[in-house]
Order: structure tokens, then C-alpha cells, then sequence
């Protein structure tokens, strides 16, 4: 019964036809490569673009990390600012800096008289730091030099310099180099006059000078003191 099956199914299998399939043509083949090889394209552009733009987002923050531990190394003790013609190093990268001061006077409103309070001094004491910070290129190796790059960081800071900002900061203003340093800030000599902001030169007031009674002479002027029209 098994053998005869078998022999009928050899039969049946001997008078089918074979079913043909229709196969990819050339054209097809290679409409599919370039499909495929511009969805590559564009996702390895996609991914370069990414990680471009994340190392130049890791460049720029450290650069204005750098940037602001300049201004409060300026802020707390400007002598102990590290060599500018040499580069700070941070993390895997290198950068130029420099600090730029410029002495600034604030203009204040003028006082009422019936006030009765004094105008301010010394309102030229104020100065306005701009720190800059570029990127170092070039080779470290024997006969190489580093340059100044792209600029990539830029902080501007206005500062009062009789204003401590921490308590080491004011310790150090106390000792005698710091009243040096902050005397020549403010513009005052090793005499004490404060220069022409706020007053006169050396503290004085318009007027001052010799004091004199009615009816007496200046000195150096010849015959007496007359009031102008009385005889």
C-alpha cells in the first residue's frame, strides 16, 4: 500500500509543470544600491555633523571655564595671574588668554545743597575688564610653536577695586603691598591727593588760601583796600 502511494505521487510529480518566478533586473539592482548608498550617505553626514558639533560645544565651555577663572584670579589677586604669552592647559586642550583693563569713571547726579550731603570722590576708581580667550594651534614638538587660534570665549566684568570680593581677597588687600596696589588703582599718590575726581587737586576747595580781614591788602599790592563805588 506504502509502495503504490509513492509511485502515484512519482506520477503526479513527473506531469507538473515547473513554476517559473520573475528575478530582479539589472536596472533594479542598481537602483537599489544607489538608494541604499544615499541612506548611508546621509546618515554618516547625520552622525559626523553630531559629534562635530558636540566637540565644538566641549571646546567653547572649556574655554569659558577658562575665561572665568581668569576674572576671579583678576578679581582676588591680579599678581598671581598665570604667564598670558604661555597657554593655560585644560583637560585635552590648550588656550591663549588675556586681560584687558580699562579705567572707567561713574557719573553721578549731583547733589541737592538743601541735602546737605557731600558729592562722591574718587568715581574714577572703577575699571572695566574685558578677558579674551583663544584656542592654541600649531605642534608642541621640537621646532613647533603654538599660536593663537579661533577666539572662543569673551567676559566682560566691572569691578570697584576697594570692594573685597571674599574674606582672602580682603586679607590680602590689608597687607602693605595690597594698600600699594590699591592706591595706585585709585589714582592716589604715595602724598595722598586722590587726583581731580570728587574735589581739587590735593583735597582742596574752591576759595581756599590765605584768610583775610576786611580792609587789609593782598600782599604784594600796593595802597589800601577800597570797596568798588565808594570814594
Amino acid at each position: 500500500m506504502t509502495l503504490r502511494r509513492r509511485n502515484l505521487q512519482r506520477q503526479l510529480g513527473a506531469n507538473r509543470r515547473p513554476v517559473l518566478r520573475r528575478a530582479m533586473t539589472l536596472l533594479e539592482v542598481v537602483l537599489a544600491v544607489l538608494m541604499l548608498g544615499m541612506v548611508a550617505a546621509s546618515v554618516s553626514s547625520a552622525l559626523a555633523f553630531t559629534l562635530n558639533s558636540d566637540s565644538r560645544a566641549q571646546v567653547r565651555l572649556s574655554a569659558y571655564e577658562v575665561a572665568n577663572r581668569v576674572v576671579l584670579q583678576y578679581l582676588d589677586d591680579r599678581t598671581a595671574l598665570p604667564n598670558p604669552a604661555a597657554p593655560i592647559e585644560y583637560g585635552r586642550y590648550r588656550f591663549f588668554w588675556e586681560a584687558v583693563p580699562i579705567n572707567v569713571e561713574m557719573r553721578v547726579k549731583a547733589a541737592d545743597a538743601s541735602s546737605g550731603r557731600s558729592a562722591p570722590r574718587n568715581t574714577n576708581r572703577f575699571e572695566f575688564v574685558t578677558v579674551r580667550v583663544w584656542l592654541a594651534v600649531g605642534t608642541t614638538g621640537r621646532g613647533g610653536s603654538l599660536q593663537k587660534g579661533e577666539l572662543l570665549a569673551e567676559l566682560d566684568r566691572l569691578l570697584d577695586p576697594t570692594a573685597p570680593r571674599n574674606p582672602d581677597a580682603a586679607r590680602r588687600m590689608a597687607t602693605p603691598n595690597g594698600i600699594i596696589d590699591l592706591m595706585k588703582r585709585m589714582g592716589i599718590d604715595s602724598s595722598g591727593d586722590a587726583g581731580h575726581s570728587g574735589g581739587t587737586p590735593g583735597g582742596r576747595t574752591p576759595g581756599s588760601g590765605t584768610p583775610r580781614t576786611p580792609g587789609t591788602s593782598r600782599p604784594g599790592s600796593s595802597g589800601s583796600s577800597t570797596r568798588p563805588g565808594v570814594r
